[in-house]
């Protein structure tokens, strides 16, 4: 990225901001398709120690 471009950026994230309503989106955007961290966990049993890096591609 170009200088210039990335100077663009930077004031454009500094006057409009990140404006995304995340709290809505799952429930009107992607009604079904996001989980919370909460869910993450839960469905990928995480807090099981027994479970490996490598035993997450059987899964």
């Amino acid at each position: 990225m170009l200088q210039k471009e990335l100077f663009d950026l930077i004031q454009w994230y500094r006057k409009e901001g990140y404006q995304a309503d995340v709290r809505r989106l799952p429930e009107e955007e992607f009604p079904g398709l996001l989980t919370t961290f909460r869910e993450f966990l839960a469905e990928t049993n995480w807090a099981n120690v027994e479970l490996t890096y490598e035993s997450l591609r059987s899964h």
